[in-house]
């Protein structure tokens, strides 16, 4: 199984949230079986939220890429953003 890491901190209830799915899904999906090798790269929530406040779309596109690689350095094959609204900021760039 590959190991999954998640870019979390902007809303930590979203993070919680692909944590817990991630688990209960994959348990259930191997009979009991396996449970998924995940990491977890927090966002300083007020740094991005200055951000996008302030319209520094590459800035906060800079910083989510240094958390991505930060997670593949550690093994993750899969990563996934956990914030819609970090996500949607990127494009705006």
């Amino acid at each position: 199984m590959k190991k999954i890491g998640l870019v979390g901190g902007t809303g930590p209830e979203s993070t919680l949230m692909y944590y817990k799915e991630l688990n209960s899904r994959i348990d259930k999906m191997t009979g009991g079986a396996q449970m998924p090798d995940l990491a977890i790269e927090s966002v300083n929530f007020r740094k991005a939220w200055d951000y996008v406040s302030n319209g520094k779309y590459d800035l906060l596109t800079d910083y989510l890429c240094e958390k991505v690689e930060k997670l593949k350095a550690g093994g993750s094959e899969v990563v996934a953003l956990t914030a819609a609204t970090a996500l949607k900021s990127i494009f705006k760039s």
